[in-house]
């Protein structure tokens, strides 16, 4: 949500991309507490030991989901996108595109975690409703959205 502040060295950037792609999840599969990760959701952050947690609200793997949603953050998908963004603008060769983390070029990557959130229509904003919703920004984590 940062990057274009233009205060977090390139190096630093590359490696949050490089991480978030390893940690972005291989597979559908549903939490312990009845939450559901879609195959391409991207965490909402990783923890020291690059352990990929989907839903605010926890850093146990075990508790991530419910009451912080069905689905994971729906915005983070879309912030993966912004930081391979930022790093190919900002003079980094495009060839990261193209590198591959376990099977899959990072282009695809970022195809698949922006297909995640679910769109309503062609409209294509994101949109969920009272029993299968997701969370956005910042401290509103326990705030139900709908539409």
């Amino acid at each position: 949500m940062s990057l274009e502040c233009g205060l977090i060295p390139m190096d630093e950037l590359e490696h949050a991309l490089r991480l978030t792609a390893k940690c972005q999840s291989p597979k559908d599969w549903q939490t312990k507490t009845g939450s559901f990760v879609p195959k391409g959701a991207i965490a909402d952050h990783i923890n020291f030991d690059a352990t990929p947690i989907y839903f605010a609200g926890t850093y146990d793997t075990q508790k991530q989901g419910h009451p912080f949603g069905y689905y994971p953050c729906l915005d983070d998908h879309f912030y993966f996108v912004e930081m391979a963004w930022q790093l190919v603008t900002a003079g980094k060769s495009k060839a990261v595109l193209r590198e591959d983390f376990d099977g899959l070029d990072l282009l695809a990557r970022l195809d698949e975690a922006f297909a995640v959130p679910n769109v309503k229509g062609a409209s294509d904003l994101v949109w969920c409703d009272e029993e299968k919703r997701g969370i956005s920004f910042g401290f509103t984590d326990v705030v139900t959205r709908t539409g």
